[in-house]
């Protein structure tokens, strides 16, 4: 149950349910709490309906000068802790970016990320539209969410940065929880009064699943800052408007009187608190409500505000006395209609709690409900009813006790006494005093008034049987005395008659039980069994009913508990074979639309083939192919499937055929295409006019011009690489006897003015080339030859790459891509085609065969370059020089 300084709720705004801000007012002081004044204020009153000298209200002092707008320097507190995931990360960035965008250049910002430990993301201050805290933003947005918060030293490390500023302030956006280390009422007390003493203001957004508005609502109404929160209806305009809000509270000038006087309340908390022209500034007080408040240089702040509240500050109230003036969390109105809002939903809801209990007989927790309820709201019509039922049901159960009406449903008395022992028999009786002459030391006896005679009084004469000694002190003769109303008892007759009775309504509370068990046993068989299993343990422990009569009725209870114990076991079982039936059910339905999927998807298969083979059978012979594939997808997905198999045959087979129909078509067209060739072979070569062959100066003239396109590189060589090749062809004098192969590497490159780098290869076969020793030295002699007689003693060549000269084994030269050039060599110099004049064999089909494709002996053709042609049926060049005379035509050279 929760207590009123320390009671907790859920705080609702909106539709969005916030953690409960316990907002109390600390630190009590007497009539003179000091507040400076930069200007005038306007004062208003927060009270109940209900007016006295004794309650609890809230005063409001709000400047009412037009505040001056300054430049900041303001350190940004961004919450990074894995509270502030999903949406409520992209509402405090929106939020920071409307803030930064909304400040002026001349305002210096710094942004520090805050969770387990506190990191900053801008090195010192910069201006808010500069670069450096854009890239701070950066930094926060790729940040992961992570840990709790540790608000305290970032706080304290904030005011550490702005020590040397005039005007700082400082901005938090988050959800003001402090898990990785709760801030003590001690510590919040330091860090504010150092917050007052450097006139640093702290505003806040509160944006997170829990919003911790104590912590948020402290730091601004000491400070003179704004709280803005999150709430269910806050859209992306109204979180680019609340950040815009903050820019411009976070500029306005601050004033921070000096001394106020209340005469006729205390006013909590003791301290001055800044005061704003935007919000204000909420006070505590208890006492008789003040119409005027004088400030320390003498004028008056007239209380004309007197706004009604609900009476929900009584425990605000108690919360500030006990934490010292430190726990007053009412920065602006809003704040303190939030917490009135947050007190009234839990007064509700502990309402509804009591009316449950009432109905289940639990009188005294709704008892404790309601007191409860009266703390948190004093005055609470809906708790005065509770009280009043629980009242009249103790009344009623105490009545009921008296008479012996015992409850079935109570829980048995602490302490018990039971019935005095009845004395032995055989104890001689003992004389007792007149009836008239009272005991010493014993009140009178409760006699009627003597003016109304009892009713049914014996006579006279009867004569009172004598009591049975009693062991120890004699009881007052009021106890004694005969009763009025029968005749006269002993007390052992009593004591039957008693146990007779209580035994009667026992057996009468046990039959009530049972109807209405018989009524609750099909729908609740469980508070059914609670219910008789506390009867029998009453049963069982009341004294003062025979065994007989016990027996019987725990007996009785028993076999309804055994009934309704097997009604619960009943339900149970069918509950079970529900939700068996039900799962079966759910899995049968699941497979009939796994099926229905499959056959859909089968179905579409079966389409795109029949889309493809129709494509297919127009002329597109790749539509064939991908309809196999289509359909063999589609039998591996459905195995055994006729459909799928079908489909699979088909597109096969005709894919298959159109196969054999495509390549017969070609290899008719190819035959035809030889025959073609065969008959143009046919076709006579006539030797008119004669072949003009130009002179052998010209042919060795062209010769000789296309040396340097014997070999050609199709790689591009830069000047560096082409330099390199120079080098290889210049003499070097080479004095390495005695060096290691890595030093006379090092000294050709030295000479030659390039990079000589040994390759990984090397290394591996051969290790270090510095173990390498070199045997001689090499004179006059070119560099090509040099590197041959240095590497081919160690199975090891060179190669240019990359403007660099790599030393690296033969086998990683050959089989390294890297390092291999493709190079065109010449392999003919034939000009003609070589027809096949001449008969027979040797001339026809070896004639063409060796001159035409470029044989070894054709006319200055493949490597040969001779004169002779392929099986010497080529013919002698002409005299072009005179070619009037005869035998210009071409004559066999063996004929």
């Amino acid at each position: 149950m929760s207590t009123i300084g320390s009671c907790k709720m859920g705080l609702i705004s909106g539709v969005k349910s916030h953690r409960l801000f316990s907002v109390a007012a600390g630190a009590l002081f007497l009539a003179q709490a000091t507040v400076a004044s930069a200007g005038p204020v306007d004062g208003r009153l927060y009270h109940p309906e209900t007016t006295g000298t004794n309650q609890t209200f809230a005063i409001g002092l709000k400047s009412t000068m037009k505040p001056a707008v300054v430049n900041r320097d303001i350190v940004v507190l961004v919450d990074t802790s894995a509270s502030q995931m999903g949406d409520h990360r992209e509402l405090g960035l929106t939020v920071l970016d409307s803030v930064l965008k909304s400040l002026s250049a001349n305002d210096n910002v710094q942004i520090v990320a805050v969770d387990v430990a506190f990191e900053d993301l801008t090195t010192g201050f910069a201006p808010a539209n500069s670069k450096q805290v854009q890239a701070g933003v950066d930094a926060l947005e790729s940040r992961i969410p992570l840990g709790v918060t540790n608000l305290l030293p970032a706080l304290n490390h904030a005011a550490e940065l702005l020590k040397d500023s005039q005007q700082g302030a400082i901005c938090y956006i988050g959800d003001g929880m402090s898990r990785g280390g709760v801030i003590s009422e001690e510590k919040m007390t330091t860090l504010v009064h150092e917050l007052q003493n450097q006139k640093i203001a702290v505003h806040s957004f509160g944006v997170g699943p829990m919003i911790e508005f104590q912590t948020l609502g402290v730091l601004a109404n000491f400070t003179g800052g704004v709280v803005k929160f999150d709430s269910e209806e806050l859209s992306t305009e109204q979180a680019v408007a609340a950040g815009a809000e903050l820019a411009r509270a976070m500029k306005q000038q601050i004033e921070y009187p000096s001394q106020l006087n209340c005469d006729t309340a205390m006013v909590l908390p003791a301290e001055a608190l800044p005061v704003r022209a935007d919000r204000e500034t909420i006070y505590l007080a208890k006492g008789a409500l003040p119409r005027q408040l004088t400030l320390a240089d003498g004028t008056r702040v007239d209380l004309k505000g007197d706004e009604q509240v609900e009476n929900v500050l009584e425990s605000s109230w108690q919360s500030a006395q006990q934490s010292g003036g430190i726990k007053v969390a009412f920065a602006g109105e809003e704040l303190l209609e939030l917490q009135e809002k947050a007190i009234l939903t839990q007064v509700d809801r502990l309402g509804e709690q009591a009316e449950r209990a009432l109905d289940l007989n639990d009188h005294r927790t709704a008892g404790e409900l309601s007191r409860t309820m009266a703390q948190l709201n004093p005055g609470n019509r809906h708790a005065q009813l509770l009280r009043t039922d629980s009242r009249k049901f103790e009344f009623l159960n105490v009545a009921q006790n008296e008479n012996g009406d015992i409850d079935l449903f109570a829980p048995p008395a602490d302490a018990e006494v039971p019935p005095a022992d009845v004395p032995p028999a055989d104890v001689p009786p003992v004389e007792l005093p007149p009836a008239n002459v009272p005991p010493a030391n014993v009140p009178p006896a409760n006699v009627p008034p003597a003016n109304v005679p009892p009713a049914n009084v014996p006579p006279a004469d009867a004569v009172t049987e004598p009591l049975p000694p009693v062991d120890g002190e004699i009881a007052p003769e009021d106890e004694l005395a005969p009763r009025f109303g029968g005749q006269d008892l002993d007390l052992l007759s009593e004591q039957e008659r008693m146990i007779r009775i209580k035994e009667q309504r026992y057996a009468r509370e046990v039959e009530l039980l049972i109807e209405e068990a018989n009524e609750k046993l099909l729908l609740d068989p469980n508070s059914v069994i609670s219910e008789i299993k506390r009867a029998i343990a009453h049963i069982s422990a009341v004294p003062d009913i025979g065994p007989t009569v016990r027996d019987e009725l725990i007996r009785v209870l028993k076999s309804k508990l055994a009934q309704a114990q097997n009604r619960v076991e009943v339900a149970e079982l069918l509950m079970i074979q529900l939700e068996n039936e039900r799962s079966q059910l759910e899995a049968r339905e699941r497979a009939v639309d796994q099926l229905i999927r499959d056959e859909e998807e089968l179905e579409a298969w079966i389409d795109r083939i029949r889309g493809l083979l129709s494509d297919a059978v127009r002329g597109n012979d790749y539509a064939f192919e991908e309809a196999q594939a289509v359909a063999t997808k589609a039998l591996m997905a459905r195995p055994r499937n006729g459909a799928a198999t079908a489909a699979r045959i088909q597109t096969e087979a005709l894919t298959q055929l159109n196969l054999v129909y495509r390549l017969n078509e070609l290899r008719r067209d190819r035959w035809l295409a030889a025959l073609e060739e065969v008959e143009r072979s046919h076709v006579p070569f006539p030797d008119e006019p004669p072949i003009a062959y130009p002179a052998p100066e010209i042919w060795q003239a062209l010769t000789r011009n296309r040396a340097k396109w014997k070999q050609v590189s199709i790689f591009k060589q830069t000047p560096r690489e082409q330099k390199i090749r120079e080098e290889l062809d210049r003499v070097y004098d080479l004095d390495a006897a005695g060096l290691s192969l890595q030093d006379a590497l090092n000294q050709i490159a030295e000479q030659g003015d390039f990079i000589v780098n040994v390759h990984s290869s090397v290394r591996d076969t051969l290790g270090d080339l510095d173990s390498v020793e070199v045997t001689q030295n090499y004179s006059g002699i070119k560099l090509r030859s040099i590197f041959r007689l240095l590497l081919n003693e160690q199975e090891l060549t060179y190669a240019i790459k990359d403007e660099v000269l790599w030393i690296l084994t033969e086998d990683e030269a050959q089989n390294n891509t890297d390092f291999l050039q493709m190079k065109i060599y010449p392999v003919t110099d034939l000009v003609i085609p070589i027809q096949n004049v001449g008969g027979g064999q040797g001339g026809g089909i070896n004639g063409t065969q060796n001159g035409g494709l470029g044989g070894a002996g054709g006319f200055g053709g493949g490597l040969g370059g001779g004169v002779g042609g392929g099986n010497s049926q080529f013919r002698s060049v002409p005299d072009l020089q005179n070619p009037h005379l005869d035998g210009l035509k071409k004559k066999a050279l063996n004929p």
